[in-house]
């Protein structure tokens, strides 16, 4: 791995952290982050921003019928953060110097509990996120746990290994068998299940050798991005925000805003979902029933997951990508102190 071309805004008073470098495959790559905020603002692999904001904490779903009034107040939770800290540092050690970027970002949220985010940036352009949801108290009914990013839109080739190839949630899972999947935009255009409200959802299922992966590219050269999840992980994509999906319901009159899929406002972007879970369906058909335990979100505890973002090409094995293991160079020892005094001698390579 080489290092990163450039690295501009380490500085304490600093507003935004940019850096460079060169993909695997021989691109070029940039980055920035708000370092007020903690939110990657874009990410640009060969002259085309693939992420156009985020990934960001996401505890919000479109509500179903049988979600009755959960989660109205998590909407846009992220954005209540108050005080966000943000730490940005670089190893020393030789074998990361000039490698790696680590970013860390927590905060207070507007219910009971903060969210950490932690970023991994390697100079080859991949990104290790790591999402932590920190209540202070039980949380109640959660509706999911996970984050959400803005993609280009001009992305729209999917493909995913996992449950398909219709949507399925942890507790409808039986009739949709783990296999590669892949949605062309050619069929998208006429496929109502693209721009539907309930979207397409993977669960855990799968272990290493293959973990649960998802990408989107373009149709010329194959370039995109692919998400592999340390564990296991639910997805989904749409052109709506959920919030936006989330005005109306059956109850509501027939002309109400948001009550059928015309009336509501299409995102410019991808909105690309990167879940720990998402609460199950339940089993009452008319609504009132909760979903059973084993399909409940935790609320009372932390919850944490990880990912990993790859720059693609069509020449990337992708399953073989996502094999590979997250951390190989970290954790090492860049000093050692002996009684509060540094050992000048310690050499960290």
């Amino acid at each position: 791995m080489n290092p990163f071309t450039s690295i501009e805004g380490l500085e304490d008073d600093a507003d935004v952290l940019t850096a460079s470098g060169i993909t695997d495959q021989g691109q070029e790559f940039s980055f920035s982050l708000n370092k007020t905020t903690g939110v990657l603002e874009n990410y640009t692999v060969d002259g085309t921003t693939l992420i156009e904001k985020g990934p960001v904490l996401n505890l919000y779903r479109a509500t179903i019928d049988n979600d009755g009034s959960m989660g109205q107040d998590l909407k846009n939770i992220f954005d209540t953060m108050t005080d966000p800290q943000v730490e940005v540092s670089v190893p020393t050690a030789k074998e990361t110097k000039d490698k790696v970027i680590l970013v860390s970002l927590k905060g207070d949220l507007g219910i009971n509990a903060a969210n950490q985010v932690d970023y991994k940036f390697y100079s080859n352009g991949d990104i290790v996120v790591t999402n932590s949801l920190l209540p202070n108290a039980n949380l109640g009914n959660l509706p999911r746990v996970g984050m959400k990013m803005e993609v280009n839109s001009d992305l729209q080739n999917m493909e995913y290994y996992g449950r398909g190839p219709v949507e399925n949630y942890s507790d409808r899972n039986s009739g949709s068998l783990v296999d590669v999947y892949q949605y062309r935009r050619e069929r998208r255009e006429s496929d109502r299940r693209w721009p539907g409200i309930q979207v397409l959802s993977i669960r855990r299922s799968f272990r290493k050798p293959y973990r649960c992966q998802m990408d989107f590219f373009d149709g010329q050269n194959g370039n995109g991005l692919m998400i592999a999840a340390e564990d296991t992980m639910e997805t989904g994509a749409t052109r709506y925000q959920p919030e936006a999906m989330g005005i109306g319901n059956r109850g509501t009159s027939s002309t109400s805003a948001g009550r059928h899929i015309y009336q509501i406002e299409q995102s410019e972007s991808i909105v690309w979902t990167v879940d720990y879970m998402q609460r199950g369906l339940g089993n009452n058909s008319c609504g009132g029933s909760t979903a059973l335990p084993a399909f409940q979100v935790p609320s009372d505890r932390n919850v944490t997951h990880s990912f990993r973002i790859i720059p693609i090409t069509n020449q990337t094995d992708k399953m073989e990508e996502s094999k590979l293991d997250f951390d190989t160079v970290f954790n090492v020892i860049d000093k050692v102190t002996i009684n509060g005094v540094e050992m000048a001698s310690f050499d960290p390579g």
